[in-house]
């Protein structure tokens, strides 16, 4: 079973057009899903009424990002359940970062892709 490693830096964007990027680095392994994910940052931003979360920096397998899963601004619906097929698929993250590079990753979803 592969280990998907995903962290991102969360803040607001309220936050860093008023000159403050404070915000904290999450580790998607703490979360079983995206809801739980969204209800944490809307703890650590309790201090906004609706916060508009940034992510500021990530760590992740570049596939993320070349699909279109991950970005300053948005996280896809379907990130964890992109996670889980990745984590229990035949070949390493590696191999199906290269197909995607060579034959371009956001043509494809993670289904399809696998």
């Amino acid at each position: 079973m592969n280990t998907i490693k995903i962290s991102l830096y969360v803040g607001t964007y309220h936050k860093y057009n008023s000159g403050s990027i404070a915000g904290k680095w999450v580790d998607r392994t703490d979360f079983t899903d995206l809801t739980e994910f969204y209800e944490y940052c809307a703890e650590l931003h309790s201090d906004e009424d609706d916060p508009e979360y940034m992510f500021q920096d990530f760590e992740a397998p570049s596939l993320f990002d070349n699909m279109g899963l991950i970005s300053e601004g948005y996280l896809s619906d379907d990130i964890f359940e992109a996670i889980d097929l990745l984590e229990t698929a035949d070949y390493d993250v590696e191999v199906y970062e290269a197909f995607a590079n060579h034959f371009g990753g956001s043509n494809y979803d993670m289904q399809e892709l696998l």
